[in-house]
């Protein structure tokens, strides 16, 4: 692997003309001269592995075609990198990227309103080939309508996708989205950013179940204001959905979540393997004595943050003896802080007691 600097090219203009035919992996930091990007297929023209970071001034004076002669000239590309929503995405480039047969990884990529006009449609009809070889995507679009166009047409065998979208506050059209992932079967990733606040309260959480006939899910990351409406329920369903779940990261911040401590429990029975959990709860204490300690004892629950609701230090207290006997494997326990939380000192408490209950060190 070799990496370029805007710099070294100074210091040796005859850099980027020395040819090296087995390079497989190249990354390029912070460039500003435009005839390194185009020397790089002269240099190696069979790069896998490409990587460019891009500095935001050096975006504004480069030339909108650099970007895709480059991918054009690398037939054998199979991961492709930039910064985030850097690399905007034109009729045009799509077509290139389509059409690269070893294409697994392509991110981050900006698709805008003129990118899907009817005339594209040909180039992702259920017949066509192009991104057939994708495995990883992350994308950055302005509404939920723009990013369901490229849902729909991505094949069915993407298993990595993360997508930011500017404007994911209208219920409606965020519901359709989520739904537009419905045969996407073989995701094991899913990450998704979002406004992390929404005004309207009511049934928002259901907009996520969808995701719950995703059988193969490892990784799931949402942060969007509508998950603070998901209660126990709705987490029971989830547990029961994924059971290859990994990492679970919901991490609106918000004064009265749903979620209860409870709500966890299903989490434990049904999710062997997961090892990462960031929630919003409600500091309510639970029975503990009714759990099965020997399925807790077998939980890898080892990361545990909680974003939680206004406690009583008595609460922390019975709180955080629930929590070391739901997650005795635990070797970090976090609970941000909140400068205008009042409970932020009861949760502070509450981290030390689970430290105490679990003797061992549990940082915060």
């Amino acid at each position: 692997m070799v990496h370029f600097k805007g710099n070294e090219l100074e210091l040796n203009p005859c850099l980027p003309l020395l040819p090296t035919p087995i390079l497989k992996e190249l990354t390029i930091n912070h460039i500003d001269i435009v005839e390194l990007l185009e020397a790089i297929p002269r240099i190696c023209q069979h790069i896998e592995r490409l990587k460019i970071n891009i500095s935001d001034t050096f975006l504004k004076v480069l030339p909108p075609s650099s970007l895709q002669s480059l991918v054009c000239a690398l037939p054998c590309l199979t991961h492709l990198q930039f910064p985030s929503a850097l690399l905007v995405i034109t009729p045009a480039m799509i077509q290139h990227l389509g059409d690269l047969p070893g294409l697994q990884e392509c991110g981050t990529v900006q698709i805008t309103g003129a990118t899907f006009p009817s005339e594209l449609n040909k180039l992702f009809a259920p017949t066509s080939e192009r991104f057939s070889n994708l495995r990883r995507l992350m994308f950055h679009s302005p509404t939920c309508g723009l990013a369901e166009n490229m849902i729909k047409s991505l094949h069915r065998s993407l298993e990595h996708l993360g997508m930011y979208i500017e404007n994911a506050q209208d219920p409606l059209a965020l519901a359709s989205l989520i739904a537009s992932l419905r045969g996407h079967t073989s995701l094991v990733s899913f990450k998704f950013l979002g406004p992390p606040t929404v005004e309207e309260e009511g049934e928002g959480a259901k907009i996520f179940t969808p995701l719950f006939e995703l059988k193969e899910l490892e990784e799931i990351s949402i942060n969007n204001g509508y998950v603070s409406q998901l209660d126990d329920e709705d987490l029971a369903a989830a547990a029961a959905a994924w059971p290859c779940l990994r990492d679970l990261n919901l991490t609106p911040h918000v004064a009265n979540p749903t979620l209860t401590l409870a709500g966890l429990v299903p989490l434990v029975k049904h999710c062997p393997l997961l090892t990462r959990l960031t929630l919003p709860v409600q500091c309510t204490p639970f029975d503990a004595t009714l759990l099965d300690l020997d399925l807790c004892e077998s939980s890898r629950v080892a990361f545990l943050i909680l974003s939680c609701s206004t406690t009583t230090e008595v609460e922390a207290d019975d709180a955080s003896w629930c929590l070391a006997q739901l997650f005795p494997n635990l070797k970090a326990f976090m609970c941000p802080k909140n400068q205008d939380d009042p409970s932020a000192t009861s949760w502070n408490i509450m981290a030390d007691r689970v430290n105490v209950y679990l003797g061992r060190c549990v940082s915060r």
